[in-house]
């Protein structure tokens, strides 16, 4: 049979056990072999050893075979995948921690999204659900930079995140203490001549005596282009740098 007109339509997985020799021990090795079908026969083809892409498709066949719960979806979810989630937070005054105090400052309407447990965050204009295209801000809180990425602090956040997380890693993020900015504060016009820790507790100080947050202070989350340039990205733009590198 010509094996090159017929088609792989299954994979055989041959275990083979090694002996070492001078050493007293044995190895498993794995070889797949592609299986041509052609009419009513089968023909096995050569092995070749049991790759990495090979396991990442067994494990998706796996995965698909198994019937997921069904969930109801979180109205503030936005995206989901099995390392990813990712939602969005209405504008609201929230309690945070600052060097040992708590300050109850209003905040802006937030994204945030948990990918591969590393938490982003950034802020947007309003109040409503934001959209694909919605322009993305910085989110105006410390311990986070301009790309979004929040420095955890070493908390654990969870690799296989689902809409039940989502209070929760919210909790950790608020109630974990701020203790520096990284490039994603508002311009309140404060003084120049403050140190890191005087500027962070005038920036909050500040903050409390305000109805809502100054959006118009915030600056645009930069382009996906190495995050440099002026102009804004878009919440898809955002989502698909995090998670896909482009």
């Amino acid at each position: 049979m010509n094996n090159n007109q017929a088609a792989v339509q299954s994979v055989a997985l041959m275990i083979h056990k090694v002996s070492q020799q001078g050493i007293n021990s044995t190895n498993l090795a794995v070889m797949a072999h592609d299986v041509y079908h052609q009419g009513n026969q089968s023909v096995l083809g050569a092995g070749r050893p049991f790759s990495t892409t090979d396991k990442t498709n067994l494990l998706e066949i796996l995965s698909d075979d198994v019937t997921p719960d069904l969930e109801i979806i979180e109205s503030r979810c936005l995206a989901k995948g099995k390392e990813t989630l990712m939602w969005y937070r209405p504008r609201v005054k929230t309690a945070i921690d600052v060097h040992g105090k708590t300050y109850t400052i209003p905040l802006p309407s937030l994204v945030f999204l948990l990918h591969k447990r590393t938490l982003y965050v950034t802020a947007y204009k309003g109040d409503k659900r934001p959209e694909k295209d919605t322009k993305l801000l910085l989110a105006g809180l410390p311990n986070v930079s301009a790309n979004g990425s929040w420095c955890s602090g070493g908390n654990s956040l969870p690799a296989h995140p689902n809409q039940a997380h989502i209070e929760r890693i919210e909790e950790v993020f608020f109630l974990s203490p701020f203790t520096h900015f990284n490039g994603a504060a508002a311009d309140l016009d404060l003084p120049d001549n403050m140190n890191a820790s005087e500027h962070l507790t005038a920036y909050c100080e500040a903050l409390e005596k305000k109805r809502q947050f100054p959006v118009s202070k915030l600056a645009t989350v930069p382009s996906r282009s190495a995050w440099n340039s002026d102009s804004a990205t878009t919440m898809d733009d955002w989502f698909k740098h995090i998670t896909r590198g482009r």
